[in-house]
């Protein structure tokens, strides 16, 4: 699922006054969309209140008021969201695309955590296969319509992953 945010007015968003919605907006998208990129949260937000660029005074003042209560990864320099109560450790969703453009998501803007419980759901339907089906499997429940590189790599990062901890095998 989108969040579905109440529209702002773009001429009050960096008002004082605006801080509570804003950080409302922000813990609604977090709590419905988590895990989910920095990047994605911000121009959610930001486009809820009219705006069509996420500039660096935008991109600061929404970190600022990022609720404290939501958890937060690191993959490299992207930095994931989690809901409140969420421990990426624990945690088994996956959430694939439905038929609408608004829950097709880049490949990229999916968690590691999230990428290796679609190769896990995979493999507890198919019970096993080949490395290069697991990946095209994920990709197609992502609405991705072509398995790209980055992709494969992307998604072999996750399955190392899950190898290191012992969860799958491979042979």
């Amino acid at each position: 699922r989108v969040a579905d945010l109440p529209r702002g007015d773009a001429a009050a968003f960096h008002d004082r006054a605006s801080n509570a919605p804003l950080a409302e907006a922000l813990r609604q998208v977090i709590e419905t969309e988590g895990p989910l990129p920095e990047t994605v949260l911000h121009r959610r937000v930001a486009r809820a209140w009219g705006l069509e660029r996420t500039g660096v005074r935008i991109v600061e003042r929404l970190r600022m008021l990022a609720p404290a209560a939501s958890g937060r990864t690191q993959e490299g320099e992207v930095t994931f969201y989690w809901p409140a109560g969420v421990h990426p450790a624990a945690w088994t969703g996956f959430r694939g695309a439905a038929e609408d453009e608004a829950s097709r998501r880049r490949l990229d803007d999916v968690c590691l955590e999230e990428l290796a419980n679609g190769i896990l759901q995979v493999l507890a339907m198919t019970g096993s296969a080949p490395r290069a089906d697991v990946i095209k499997s994920v990709c197609r429940m992502l609405g991705l319509s072509r398995t790209l590189a980055d992709a494969e790599a992307r998604l072999g990062l996750a399955g190392a992953a899950l190898l290191a901890q012992g969860r799958v095998q491979e042979d």
